[in-house]
């Protein structure tokens, strides 16, 4: 072989060489942002896991505050009656009052 054609070859190498490096460097790169990826699932997965656990709580929350309210409803409904039972008699004896004061 020739010199001439030594150098080409080494040169076309070189050349070769280079890109593989490239292509090592970029693969490198991708497996560095699939790490990212998978952490960031991760932590994505943990996040849901935490909401659903909240949302959770959070049902259990308003059921309770619902059965209150219905007490507290049922409680104002007991009173409006005892109200609307004594407030024709508290008239009735302010009247009488009056005429006793007359």
């Amino acid at each position: 072989m020739s010199d001439e054609i030594a150098n080409q070859i080494l040169a076309e190498l070189k050349v070769i060489s280079g890109k593989v490096n490239n292509i090592e460097k970029e693969q490198n790169s991708l497996k560095d942002d699939v790490n990212s990826l998978k952490s960031d699932v991760k932590v994505l997965k943990d996040d849901v896991k935490n909401l659903d656990s909240e949302q959770k709580q959070i049902k259990l929350a308003v059921v309770e505050n619902n059965k209150i309210l219905k007490r507290i409803e049922l409680n104002q409904a007991s009173q409006q009656q005892v109200i609307d039972l004594l407030s024709p008699r508290s008239i009735q004896q302010e009247a009488d009052i009056k005429q006793l004061q007359v």
